[in-house]
């Protein structure tokens, strides 16, 4: 968690646009009340109300974008400029992606790649590397969703506090992934095509897509997909215009997706991709250009797969680590095949970051599942309270019992019956559940929408098993939720022998309630992940996510010279937690322009960047 001190809405200074930032070294600040952005937590993916909120969101962007596609608006204001660095003999420059979370991983990734120099090693090598004269950000700059204010407090913020002023600037481009795409790419448009700063870095691009000349005929793509859609006519076109008249013949060129197509293949079949085959079969096959480099974000992980079968060394990798929550990397192929020039090209895994044996070792951090999650246990919880009183009053009704002054009530409740009943009787709390569940219309309600969701949930391909699979998890939290009620009412009926409409009865009933039965329905949704993953392969992305990891983060460094091009797979295992401004840092120090503004309190060796494997050279 974030050791910050957290400003109050009052004391928090106004949103500065980016394109308003001063072209001279701002003052370094002095107190936390003059850095204008919250420090972030990492985003809860499991709390109810994020879920719903996020939910809302990607539904409406959705629905308007397949009526209402930026992409062609922009291409109604003409052609992306060429943006061109080919002058440059030796050139470095930067890839980063699925940033925009928490603070502590954002701007741990924000504060290496602002430094001027940075050196790293391997265990056969150390090298010093320099910041790029260029930056490409590969999507999900922000998240949960986009708005003007994440952006500020989850990329704005963190990398203006990293690199503050530069002379010369790096240039900053980004190309949008669906969390971009959340708020119809209007925030992202703002921010990134139209020549506004970020801190030291300036941003050059008109367009969500774009194309860099290097030196040494190499270019990179920056395309744009929305939304898992396809790649609009208008960007086909022009890449195709730009690859026949503008590219000499056997250019290499990277290609940055915000999504790792060629990962997805095998995972999710031939239709993940198809936008990568298009692209190339269009634009890169028939001019006699080679795709050499492919990179991508969206798996928060790191991990690049190889092949030699068309005679010279080609490259696609996995590259997620910008700040967001960790993917595991265990869940990834070992190969696949990609259909290259009309044939299929095997690609082998050569690395990963954190290693397998690492991955699943942190896999088993699923099953603390309550104590990262309140917010879901809360919830859980509270539904299981929901449905003990509903079948509660379902009783009441049935047994016409009377909570007057003058009504001692010969029939027991629900709750005050199943309280009596020793752990031997438990058939009898079932089938007493059973029977008012059955003639209680909210009761099955509930607990319809509850099993029907679970299976809605299940990540599970086949039909039949993703029915059964997710019939079985919610089962389980039918069980809890009878257990559970069982154990409170027993426990009440003791303490408070009392009727159940007694206000410490109800109070003490409620509270076991929501702290035993969210307590217990976070395991069971805890322990559904990991066997699930561990049994099925299933459920990938939530066994992480619902841990929200912001350690494993890395970036990509590139040098392209006349020799070729060098990759530099920078990585970091532990983020720094506990954070302190420079000026307290340093006190009574002079701070050179374009000093960071936050620096870590204590930073040991697990936080220090070093080199994924050996740099990979590409001729």
């Amino acid at each position: 968690m974030t050791s910050l001190p957290q400003q109050q809405p009052e004391d928090r200074p106004p949103i500065t646009a980016a394109s308003d930032w001063p072209k001279e070294c701002p003052q370094m600040p002095r107190t936390w009340s003059s850095i204008a952005f919250e420090q972030k937590e990492m985003v809860g993916w499991f709390d109810p109300g994020q879920l719903a909120r996020t939910g809302v969101q990607a539904l409406l962007s959705a629905v308007f974008g397949s009526y209402a596609d930026r992409r062609e608006v922009q291409a109604a204001f003409g052609r992306p400029e060429l943006l061109d660095y080919s002058a440059a003999d030796d050139l470095w420059f930067d890839y980063i992606a699925d940033l925009g979370d928490g603070f502590d991983s954002t701007y741990a990734m924000a504060r290496l790649l602002a430094k001027p120099a940075l050196r790293v090693a391997s265990e056969s090598k150390s090298i010093e590397t320099q910041r790029g004269k260029f930056v490409v950000m590969g999507g999900d700059q922000v998240y949960p969703t986009a708005s003007r204010e994440e952006y500020q407090d989850r990329l704005v913020g963190p990398y203006r506090a990293a690199l503050p002023y530069a002379d010369p600037a790096p240039h900053m481009y980004a190309i949008p992934g669906n969390h971009d795409w959340y708020d119809g790419l209007t925030s992202f448009s703002r921010l990134f095509c139209q020549g506004r700063w970020i801190g030291g870095w300036k941003t050059r691009q008109t367009h969500s897509y774009f194309a860099i000349k290097l030196p040494h005929n190499w270019w990179l793509w920056g395309i744009d997909v929305q939304l898992e859609s396809d790649i609009d006519h208008p960007q086909i076109e022009y890449f195709r215009d730009l690859a026949a008249k503008e590219m000499p013949k056997g250019a290499k060129i990277i290609i940055c997706s915000a999504e790792p197509s060629w990962a997805y293949l095998p995972m999710q079949g031939e239709k993940a991709y198809e936008n990568i085959r298009v692209l190339e079969s269009e634009t890169i096959d028939p001019f006699g250009h080679t795709h050499m480099v492919g990179l991508a974000g969206d798996l928060h992980t790191y991990a690049r797969y190889e092949s030699h079968e068309a005679g010279q060394a080609r490259h696609r990798f996995i590259c997620g680590g910008g700040g967001a929550y960790l993917y595991p990397t265990h869940s990834l192929p070992e190969r696949f095949d990609l259909p290259e020039q009309g044939r299929d090209v095997r690609y082998g895994r050569k690395s990963v970051f954190p290693s397998l044996r690492d991955s699943k070792l942190l896999s088993w951090r699923a099953l603390a599942f309550p104590f990262m999650n309140r917010a879901f246990a809360f919830f859980i919880g509270a539904l299981y309270l929901v449905v003990a009183w509903s079948l509660q009053q379902t009783s009441i009704v049935l047994e016409g019992i009377n909570f007057g002054p003058q009504d001692t009530h010969e029939q027991l409740t629900y709750i005050e019956r199943i309280g009596g009943w020793a752990y031997n009787e438990w058939w009898k709390v079932f089938g007493k559940t059973w029977h008012l569940a059955m003639v209680s219309p909210s009761t099955l309600i509930i607990l319809g929408l509850l099993i029907f969701g679970m299976i809605g949930f299940a990540d599970v391909k086949s039909g039949p098993g993703k029915f059964f699979v997710g019939l079985f998890h919610g089962l389980m939290h039918v069980a809890a939720l009878i257990a559970v009620t069982w154990a409170s009412a027993a426990f009440c009926v003791r303490v408070w022998p009392k009727h159940p409409d007694h206000f410490g009865f109800t109070l003490t009933f409620g509270g076991l309630m929501i702290l035993i039965g969210g307590a217990v329905g976070a395991v069971i949704m805890g322990l559904y992940l990991w066997l699930s993953n561990r049994l099925l392969g299933a459920h990938t992305n939530e066994v992480f996510s619902c841990q929200a990891i912001p350690d494993y983060k890395h970036f990509m460094r590139f040098h392209l010279t006349k020799d070729g091009l060098t990759m530099y797979p920078i990585g970091v295992k532990k983020v720094p937690r506990s954070w302190e401004l420079w000026m307290d840092h340093n006190a009574g120090a002079t701070a050179t322009p374009g000093t960071e503004w936050i620096v870590p309190k204590r930073e040991g060796s697990a936080n220090r960047a070093f080199l994924i494997e050996d740099p990979i050279d590409v001729q």
